[in-house]
């Protein structure tokens, strides 16, 4: 539910990234996964997504990793990424004024030289009922 709602913020126009994508379908989007198992489109870590996508060349990245080293485990085949190398990775690739959409249980560092919080978005009802955070980045 979450990955439907949540493209409304995406115009027919924008280039797009979805980070950790895992079985996600294909579509009008570039899907990153270490787990080339998955298909992904992109197949390699988080940290090194600018390695890979050119610079300034996305208008949105989602992100949606493990919430804890034993998340990861379980579904990321033991993959918890470096939260703030993954998002300054992404600096990288988005272009100026692009969005970070970063779905978590808490809010992920930041350098607010890079990024400025924009929005917040919290999801009640989930995995274990736990309460997630989609925090909302537009780069500076």
């Amino acid at each position: 539910m979450y990955w439907k709602r949540i493209q409304t913020f995406v115009k027919p126009e924008d280039k797009v990234v979805h980070l950790f994508s895992g079985s996600l379908a294909k579509g009008d989007y570039t899907r990153v996964d270490m787990d080339a198992e998955m298909n992904p489109d992109v197949v390699c870590r988080t940290e090194d997504v600018d390695k890979h996508i050119e610079h300034n060349s996305i208008d949105i990245v989602f992100a949606d990793p493990p919430y804890t080293l034993a998340d990861s485990k379980i579904g990321y085949k033991g993959n918890y990424p470096n939260k703030k190398k993954t998002i300054s990775s992404v600096y990288s690739i988005l272009k100026p004024n692009g969005l970070l959409f970063w779905l978590d249980t808490a809010l992920p560092m930041f350098r607010k030289t890079e990024f400025e919080l924009v929005g917040v978005i919290t999801i009640l009802i989930s995995t274990n009922h736990r309460v997630r955070l989609v925090s909302v980045f537009r780069k500076i």
